[in-house]
């Protein structure tokens, strides 16, 4: 399969920076696979692979997709097969005559295969761990909940921050790969997979011009949008617990299990009570780090490459 790819859209240093897919590139004439978000906007290299019978595409951003002035379902039919991290729009292009699959965030597990080897309880330096920006109210408690612990705050910019929160951060503009050694030593990782639009998907124009589920619905009126984030496929990847903030859609369960591979967290309350005792008794939560980490072995990116061709 010939390999793609108009770069852009993603931070530069971002785990999709990683994926390399180059290197599993065997060439063909019918077979072309797109990667990154510019691909999915690209109009002159779509042009270009148009003549392609099978045209598959990786998107590991939505449901941004729907927060820009865009057909994203006439967009989406140029592939012949469209995978996505977002199961809703998985459901919304499928039922609207897209060949579209939901698929865990696909991570490069070699650059995790070094860690692998050197994890353990022993290891652990910190309690809990929250890297990203400051995107919602939401994340202020939280922040604040790690912080009563040895925590680790890591950030790229200044976004979201008041005086009390920007005093809680422990490390800026860290590389991935620096980030990723931080995870590793780190107990537990906490996150919410959502998406807080600014703007709104224009939901008539999709409601008059395709069908739309209830569930679809919901997502594009809310103020809140479900996104599978990559910290928690680094986390178990990592051997750092995932501790996940439980909301209306809890995409996380499509590919985990609650209690088995991760726990979840209703309240700032619950989650400093879950934290103090993972950091008493932390041996009795060693199963479910275990657990996860072998889970999470099927979405790597070879594997997810294995899938692709079969």
């Amino acid at each position: 399969m010939k390999v793609v790819r108009a770069k852009g859209g993603e931070y530069a240093d971002c785990i999709v920076s990683y994926f390399n897919f180059d290197r599993f590139e065997s060439g063909s004439d019918d077979k072309v696979f797109f990667w990154g978000w510019r691909s999915f906007e690209d109009l002159n290299l779509q042009e270009e692979y148009k003549h392609y019978k099978h045209r598959v595409f990786l998107d590991t951003a939505s449901p941004c997709a729907f927060l820009t002035p865009v057909d994203v379902i006439e967009k989406a039919s140029y592939f012949t097969k469209f995978y996505t991290i977002c199961p809703i729009t998985a459901e919304l292009l499928k039922d609207n005559g897209v060949d579209a699959e939901a698929v865990c965030f696909p991570y490069p597990e070699w650059k995790f295969a070094d860690l692998d080897k050197t994890i353990n309880q022993e290891i652990k330096m910190y309690d809990s761990i929250y890297y990203g920006q400051v995107h919602s109210e939401l994340y202020k408690p939280m922040i604040e909940t790690i912080a009563k612990f040895n925590h680790q705050f890591l950030t790229i910019s200044n976004h979201g921050l008041d005086e009390n929160l920007a005093s809680l951060v422990t490390h800026r503009n860290v590389t991935t790969e620096e980030k990723w050694a931080v995870l590793a030593l780190t107990k537990t990782c906490v996150g919410m997979n959502l998406l807080f639009p600014i703007a709104k998907p224009d939901i008539n124009y999709y409601t008059n011009n395709y069908k739309v589920s209830d569930r679809v619905g919901n997502m594009l009126t809310g103020d809140r949008m479900p996104q599978m984030k990559t910290r928690m496929v680094e986390a178990a990847a990592c051997k750092s617990l995932m501790l996940i903030r439980r909301d209306e859609y809890n995409i996380i369960e499509e590919w985990f299990e609650p209690n088995k591979h991760f726990i979840y967290w209703d309240n700032e309350k619950q989650l400093e009570i879950i934290l103090d005792d993972i950091n008493r008794n932390y041996d009795k939560y060693w199963n479910i780090v275990e657990d996860a980490n072998k889970h999470v072995e099927q979405y790597s990116i070879t594997n997810f490459w294995r899938k692709i061709n079969e």
